[in-house]
């Protein structure tokens, strides 16, 4: 009987331990966003994607597997290159190169897992993630790294700046030819009316019929004038 409670005691405390760790990895393992970082870079230029953790960080949560593994969202083959704690970096795609990374100090206070791509090229702009893993499947944080192209957001702000005056202009002169176009419309109207009332004199004391006779006779007079024999 006392080894049976031995037995159920044991198996009690193991199952209250492997809960607290469980519950603890799922604490540590969140992958937390700590950093938004957004640099600006020139075509066929060298630029350096900052990323560095501070070293109590890393011991409180340090193991064997502990790294930094680089990822850009925008390739195909996302995964960059591993920089362990201790070794050399396992690169998955080094761009023919181009990507490099710095030894650490282990001295420091800030571990630099940061990585400088050279000549870089359309493909290279993007987001980027630092990821530290304490574990290969227990991410614990990550960075954030834009890479923009500085020539692009140079002509997106001169477009921007000319839009609101050309807009402004375009809308300035379509007010003007409306008010133009009723004007002369005006003046049309206004000369139209004056040439009629010369041509065709109404007086008060004529109906409409007999001013229409006067004028055609008047008219056929001028043109065909009539003397008086002696």
């Amino acid at each position: 009987m006392l080894c049976v409670n031995s037995y159920f005691i044991s198996w009690i405390l193991g199952l209250l331990i492997f809960n607290v760790q469980f519950i603890h990895g799922l604490n540590v393992c969140q992958g937390v966003l700590i950093s938004n970082v957004n640099v600006s870079t020139e075509l066929q230029s060298d630029v350096l994607l900052p990323c560095s953790f501070e070293s109590d960080l890393l011991n409180s949560k340090l193991t064997n597997d502990t790294c930094v593994v680089w990822t850009h969202l925008n390739s195909t083959n996302r995964e960059i290159v591993e920089i362990p704690l201790d070794g050399e970096a396992k690169f998955w795609s080094s761009r023919r190169g181009r990507i490099k990374t710095f030894p650490k100090l282990p001295e420091s206070e800030l571990l630099c897992f940061s990585i400088q791509i050279r000549n870089v090229q359309q493909s290279d702009l993007g987001v980027y993630h630092c990821n530290l893993f304490s574990e290969t499947s227990c991410l614990l944080t990550y960075k954030r790294i834009q890479l923009h192209n500085l020539n692009s957001e140079a002509a997106g702000v001169s477009v921007n700046s000319l839009t609101w005056p050309i807009t402004a202009g375009a809308a300035g002169g379509a007010a003007m030819l409306v008010v133009l176009l009723v004007l002369v419309l005006v003046a049309c109207k206004f000369f139209k009316c004056q040439a009629n009332n010369i041509c065709e004199p109404v007086y008060e004391n004529t109906s409409q019929m007999h001013r229409a006779k006067f004028t055609s006779e008047y008219k056929m007079s001028v043109i065909n004038p009539v003397y008086s024999s002696n």
